[in-house]
């Protein structure tokens, strides 16, 4: 008899023993967010991700600070009292955000480990600078991507696979995990 239930099952266990199973020359220590700006209900599924990229060995997490995910991200780290940096793209990301939302993000990026400002002024390309230095410089990508083929996300995404991360990611469309590995390596499904 089919069961969709414990095809979900059957699936989650496959992914847990593949996360489990990486390569044991593959370390990874750090993980950066990406995701959309107006997703409901996620905090469950960051909380998801966090606890996917420390079963790997991830100890530090970034957040680019953008309105949305990372800002979620960051409010969920400092809550759970993790390690983490705010990689900050500009002066005055926030400027033209609601005076709330303005004290919120001061408020995190003061909570932060570490912070990192990527260019002393806005400039027009200040923000994929930002997601540029994640890919580069972070392990393992972690991303709340609904498919679109559109925008900064999309883009984030796409430097990552180039540059072989490992991205964990939830897509609020599906409400489904999937591990999107870098393309040289070996799949097990």
């Amino acid at each position: 008899m089919y069961s969709p239930q414990f095809e979900l099952l059957d699936y989650q266990i496959a992914i847990d023993r593949e996360i489990n199973q990486e390569p044991e020359n593959m370390e990874y220590h750090t993980a950066f967010f990406t995701g959309h700006r107006n997703i409901n209900d996620i905090r469950g599924k960051i909380l998801r991700l966090i606890h996917l990229a420390m079963r790997q060995g991830v100890r530090e997490f970034w957040s680019g600070m953008a309105f949305g995910t990372d800002l979620l991200a960051a409010e969920i780290l400092v809550e759970r009292g993790v390690r983490w940096k705010a990689i900050i793209p500009c002066p005055h990301q926030s400027i033209k955000w609601s005076q709330t939302d303005q004290d919120k993000y001061q408020n995190l990026i003061e909570n932060a480990s570490e912070r990192i400002l990527i260019s002393k002024q806005y400039t027009p390309t200040c923000m994929m600078e930002r997601n540029a230095y994640m890919v580069k410089n972070a392990d393992l990508c972690l991303a709340i991507w609904d498919g679109r083929r559109e925008g900064g996300t999309f883009h984030t995404i796409q430097m990552a696979r180039k540059a072989n991360k490992l991205i964990f990611q939830f897509n609020p469309k599906t409400d489904e995990f999937s591990i999107l590995e870098p393309p040289n390596q070996l799949s097990l499904f």
